[in-house]
């Protein structure tokens, strides 16, 4: 039993291929056409949002990084201007320890010079007296006796002694 093939048979089997592939494509487009592309639609729709999403993120970081930059240029800025200040401050307090130390030292050489001075006018106030005294203790071994010739003595000696 052979099977034999033949141009009818063959032309049956075509046409009833055509009419599944008919009823497939019917089905298909009245069940199942309208979800798939809707889910196509809705897929590229996403994709469209992702990539709009993915855009404004990229101005927002590129935003964040320019204000970021700003905030450290100024941050340097206002460092720079900190230091700076610091700084002339620093000049200023030194400027004025060294004034006020000028001033005490000056101070220290007048308190100084006023005391040497005092000790000055102290010694020849002590010279003259010890001179007197001696003096007056050789005169009235000379003079013992004679209390007025001892007065004017002295008086000269000293009056050339200031001299």
């Amino acid at each position: 039993m052979q099977h034999e093939v033949s141009t009818l048979h063959i032309i049956v089997n075509v046409i009833v291929q055509i009419f599944n592939l008919v009823i497939f494509f019917l089905v298909f487009k009245y069940f199942f056409a309208d979800q798939i592309l809707e889910a196509i639609e809705n897929r590229k729709k996403m994709l469209e949002k992702i990539k709009k999403a993915e855009d404004e993120y990229e101005k927002i970081i590129e935003k964040a990084e320019e204000e970021k930059n700003n905030i450290l240029r100024e941050a340097e800025r206002h460092k720079k201007q900190i230091l700076e200040e610091a700084e002339a401050l620093a000049k200023e307090r030194a400027k004025q320890i060294i004034e006020e130390a000028k001033r005490k030292a000056d101070d220290i050489v007048e308190n100084a010079k006023a005391e040497a001075y005092k000790l000055k006018k102290e010694l020849e106030d002590w010279w003259l007296q010890s001179v007197k005294y001696t003096t007056k203790l050789v005169v009235s071994k000379i003079f013992e006796e004679n209390k007025d010739l001892q007065d004017q003595y002295l008086e000269k000696l000293i009056s050339e002694f200031k001299k």
